[in-house]
């Protein structure tokens, strides 16, 4: 035995790190990525810009363009929007509800990503163990099972790297989308608002007209 360490079977280098690997999840990790709920997210940030847009005739006019207006297309693209401004509440409870789905995603690719990256410094301290362990049996099997299991390790390294970097690309895309997107709610808020004040002065204006009569 040429160097203190752990000492180890045949079958336990064959095993080495299982329990590192077995808590990396790394097909789960791969997994997170499917789903997206982003297409359903920018469907709903789509509906409430159309509605945001019906709201101002000026940028309704320079979308459409002077050959989109003789061709009538801005009064179809109005006419959108009023269907639009009428479902802005239900608009913005969808896009909430839509937001609220892509931040379960994004934390559940954040947990993946950092159990990667804690499992990748197990590992890596699991092989410097394995380098220096103590075979229990002296065969000439040894030296070669524990390389075999060494490189196996470092190709896993390898591949959870990989696999982290892409979850952290991931996520910085969807902080990117989020910083555009955060501030069209307030937005159809402050519409809505204007819209529930425009409606309460209609109704008084109403009610002091019925009342004069």
């Amino acid at each position: 035995m040429s160097r203190d360490g752990l000492p180890l079977s045949l079958d336990a280098i064959a095993g080495f790190g299982e329990a590192i690997v077995r808590e990396a999840r790394h097909a789960q990790a791969i997994a997170s990525l499917d789903g997206s709920p982003v297409p359903a997210l920018l469907e709903a940030v789509h509906a409430l810009q159309a509605a945001l847009l019906s709201a101002n005739p000026g940028a309704l006019r320079a979308r459409a363009g002077w050959i989109g207006r003789l061709l009538g297309r801005d009064l179809v693209l109005e006419a959108e929007g009023r269907v639009f401004r009428e479902r802005l509440r239900v608009l913005v409870h969808d896009a909430d509800a839509k937001l609220a789905a892509f931040a379960r995603f994004d934390d559940g690719i954040a947990a993946h990503e950092q159990r990667l990256l804690a499992s990748i410094e197990a590992l890596g301290a699991a092989i410097v163990g394995l380098d220096g362990a103590t075979p229990d049996v002296q065969l000439d099997a040894v030296p070669d099972a524990i390389e075999r299991r060494r490189v196996h390790s470092l190709a896993l390294q390898l591949a959870w790297r990989i696999t982290a970097s892409q979850l952290a690309l991931t996520r910085l895309n969807h902080r990117q989308l989020a910083q555009r997107i955060q501030p069209l709610l307030p937005l159809v808020q402050v519409l809505l608002e204007q819209d529930d004040a425009l409606q309460a002065a209609r109704n008084g204006a109403d009610a002091l007209q019925s009342a004069s009569h």
